[in-house]
């Protein structure tokens, strides 16, 4: 059974769902019961998901989201905490990424819209869980990798996470993204970096920077790595472009930003404002991007214009 191939009949539909719920179980049980391994595991959660509706009519997917969700709990009876922080936002980010794939999005911009799904969907079950259990869930994630003791440690949590999910979702975006040619879905490519992730990552930079001046540094370090993940979208369009001086500019720019950070932190004496110089990427490559957009706007006006001549 290939893993991307359409799903027509009602018989063939069945067996894939029961496969697919099989397989949220097993990841999601072993992600409760075997630490680290299982944690890793839980990582294809949201694959798991996006080629199931890919594969199939998307009248089928209550079905399989119910199922997984009751299962899921089923098997994590004693503490299904597991099933709401992971598994839930993994069901939600996986047909989100599957719709964007439906409806033609650009590939990088549904990896990008992915990942900030999981990423809002997983802070805002860690409420719900902690009310359910009496618990601290940042706690007890820190504490499993025993990094809860680190200095300003809280500061960075919703920035690590944030990170973890654009992880997930860019390994969604491999697998699928070549396999996705080789039958109907096609996806727009689009050459440059879209003009609405130039503006967004410009206003992230603006954002990080008021809330860095501001001392509020949970939210700007979060704003910072969405900001530094939307760089990396555009540089890799960027890139694509295949021409040298694009290149060369996405390198000076981290090299700069880099260097920056280095010198803030070992002579500014606050560790924590030093990583505003990084900005100096997002802002460099978004305003890089703002201007081919316009160059771009232009050409069509000019060719148009010929045209109507």
């Amino acid at each position: 059974m290939k893993a991307f191939s359409k799903r027509e009949t009602l018989r063939e539909s069945i067996a894939l769902t029961a496969l697919m719920v099989a397989l949220n179980v097993v990841l999601n049980a072993a992600n409760s019961y075997i630490p680290f391994a299982g944690y890793f595991l839980a990582s294809f959660l949201p694959l798991v998901s996006t080629i199931y509706v890919l594969n199939v009519k998307l009248k089928y997917y209550p079905y399989y989201f119910v199922a997984s969700m009751a299962l899921g709990i089923a098997t994590t009876a004693t503490n299904f905490s597991d099933t709401l922080l992971y598994l839930l936002p993994s069901l939600i980010s996986g047909i989100f990424y599957a719709l964007c794939v439906k409806g033609k999005f650009d590939t990088t911009m549904a990896f990008f819209c992915s990942s900030i799904v999981l990423f809002v969907c997983e802070i805002s079950l860690i409420p719900l869980v902690n009310f359910i259990y009496n618990t601290d869930t940042i706690y007890y994630i820190l504490s499993f990798f025993a990094i809860q003791n680190l200095e300003n440690i809280y500061l960075f949590v919703y920035a690590g996470l944030f990170l973890v999910a654009s992880l997930k979702e860019f390994f969604v975006f491999l697998i699928t993204k070549d396999e996705l040619t080789k039958f109907s879905y096609k996806m727009r490519d689009e050459e440059h970096p879209p003009v609405h992730m130039n503006v967004l990552t410009f206003a992230l930079s603006l954002l990080t920077f008021t809330f860095v001046m501001m001392e509020i540094y949970t939210l700007s370090f979060l704003f910072l790595a969405i900001a530094l993940v939307a760089t990396l979208v555009i540089a890799f369009k960027l890139m694509r472009a295949k021409k040298i001086y694009l290149n060369v500019i996405i390198l000076i720019s981290f090299v700069l930003a880099w260097i920056d950070y280095v010198l803030l932190y070992q002579f500014g004496g606050n560790a924590l404002k030093s990583m505003i110089s990084l900005l100096i990427f997002p802002i460099v490559l978004s305003i890089t991007g703002l201007m081919i957009n316009l160059k771009d706007i232009i050409d069509r006006r000019i060719s148009n214009e010929e045209k109507a001549q």
